[in-house]
């Protein structure tokens, strides 16, 4: 019997790239789901996009600790950035900063 080494594709196989402009999130007491979503191939940009009508790309589920450590992750790092290239603004966060 003659032995077989794995290839890299079958150690690691592709993981596909992904481009989401929108994200929900929903939590339990013990897990985070992040639904990524992107902009309707066929939407008309003169016309608001129905809520419903965004296409969902990938679904991630993980614990509350790992939910965590993104968070910090990600807060970290979009300080970096905004140090280096200045404020991200959103819609998201003039709404939150409109409601404080």
């Amino acid at each position: 019997m003659s032995e077989t080494t794995p290839t890299d594709s079958s150690v690691n196989p592709p993981i596909p790239e992904i481009y989401a402009s929108v994200m929900h999130y929903r939590w339990t007491s013990n897990e985070w789901t992040i639904t990524f979503k992107r902009t309707p191939s066929n939407f008309d940009p003169s016309q608001p996009i129905p809520e419903d009508s965004y296409e969902p790309v990938a679904v991630v589920r993980m614990s509350p600790q790992a939910a965590k450590d993104l968070y910090l992750l990600l807060q970290d790092g979009v300080q970096q950035y905004e140090k280096q290239f200045g404020s991200i603004t959103t819609t998201y966060s003039q709404n939150k900063d409109q409601a404080q």
